[in-house]
């Protein structure tokens, strides 16, 4: 049996729609598992990272905000959020909502839809329209470019 490029195609796309299906999951779990609570920016970390695709050495600022909260026994919390951008988001003194596990209170992310789910989102949309957008083109390319 013979493997056609549309078919490596699917099955490429098929494990990393699994693996973000498997990163909404966790995340969903979380959120559904972890303490509610207002923090506050108190700060950003400054990062310097090489910008992707450069050749060159082409060098970006990203934010990355620092929030303060108070977890339920009243210990002030501070942790460095995973996702940072271009911009500062979030002003510092900004409120914002944390979630966090209260077993392990530095296991904790800033409420907010891009911060919980956009990234997911995206790279599932961007992943699904490459494997199963794609793939159908070879076939209209065998089936109309070969003549």
């Amino acid at each position: 049996m013979k493997i056609t490029i549309e078919q490596y195609f699917r099955g490429f796309g098929l494990i990393f729609i699994a693996i973000i299906v498997f990163k909404i999951v966790s995340t969903y779990l979380f959120v559904e598992k972890s303490v509610f609570t207002n923090g506050i920016v108190i700060s950003h970390e400054l990062e310097r990272v090489k910008e992707s695709g450069s050749n060159t050495a082409k060098w970006k600022t990203i934010y990355c905000p620092i929030v303060k909260f108070y977890d339920l026994n009243r210990a002030e919390v501070k942790f460095q959020s995973e996702m940072c951008d271009k911009q500062g988001v979030f002003e510092v003194g900004e409120n914002v909502g944390v979630y966090y596990n209260p077993t392990q209170v530095r296991q904790a992310k800033i409420k907010n839809f891009k911060y919980l789910w956009g990234d997911n989102i995206v790279i599932a949309l961007i992943v699904g329209f490459l494997c199963f957008g794609i793939a159908p083109l070879f076939r209209l390319y065998k089936k109309f470019g070969s003549k």
